[in-house]
């Protein structure tokens, strides 16, 4: 048994680029099939003398190379593809879904490479005010800071920083929370246009050793305002992108701080 795919004459192993067995003739050659000639058609384990991009394999032995020979193997109109005439057998779907995945993972990261100078400065500042008594969080690192970037009516960039969400004590209660539109400075240039958001979850540890999670947690859902939404792990030193369902990319707050992805 095995896991290869059959030519007819042989099998072979997609994985590996090759057949799993040497080629063979019906009569005993030295090189079956070999054009010695051509240095490619030595190697009895190849596919189609490793060119696969214009050749194919009707049975196992021979590469077809000529329009005649793959019209007879294989007669394709405009309609038909490679995947509608094998299905995924060479892994398509996959292939596609690979690439959909990187070319959304380069959006992200151009579009984190985009954010702003300023609001990362701000960024910088909430999570050293998160660790910074106020009149409710009287040790400090027991309370969420975060805001809203984006552009105001005449399309000048405009960062707006939030109240202090309430004192949380993780020994006492299993959330913090924070009002990203409960603004500090609600005279300050208004958004009228948000592009991303973030929040710090804090690093206080309760006297039982509870703390809140690092990362986005379920409960971050009404956070996720704009397109960019992160949030940053005070006790971790990380900053968590995410969307509703999963954390898409992970850095360093270092590295975010200093104008990184």
């Amino acid at each position: 048994m095995t896991s290869g795919h059959s030519f007819g004459a042989r099998y072979y192993e997609a994985s590996l680029g090759r057949f799993l067995c040497p080629d063979w003739s019906e009569f005993p050659e030295p090189v079956p099939y070999a054009n010695l000639t051509n240095p490619q058609s030595l190697n009895l384990y190849s596919y189609v003398l490793n060119n696969p991009v214009s050749r194919l394999d009707p049975d196992g032995h021979t590469a077809a190379d000529t329009s005649s020979d793959l019209a007879r193997w294989a007669p394709m109109d405009e309609s038909m593809t490679m995947e509608s005439l094998f299905g995924d057998e060479f892994g398509f779907d996959a292939l596609a879904s690979i690439d959909a995945h990187h070319a959304e993972r380069d959006a992200l990261l151009a579009a984190i490479a985009g954010i702003p100078m300023s609001v990362r400065e701000n960024v910088g500042d909430s999570v050293a005010d998160s660790d910074t008594p106020d009149a409710d969080d009287k040790k400090g690192g027991f309370h969420e800071e975060g805001g809203l970037w984006g552009t105001n009516d005449a399309g000048v960039g405009v960062v707006q920083r939030a109240k202090p969400g309430p004192y949380a004590n993780p020994d006492k209660t299993d959330k913090a929370e924070i009002n990203l539109w409960n603004f500090k400075d609600p005279d300050h240039a208004q958004i009228t246009s948000v592009s991303g958001s973030w929040h710090v979850h804090t690093k206080g540890v309760g006297e039982s050793g509870r703390f809140f999670i690092k990362g986005p947690s379920d409960k971050d859902e009404h956070n996720r305002i704009g397109a960019i939404t992160f949030v940053v792990g005070a006790s971790s030193g990380k900053v968590y992108f995410y969307d509703g369902s999963q954390v898409l990319h992970t850095t360093s707050l270092k590295n975010f701080l200093g104008g990184g992805q």
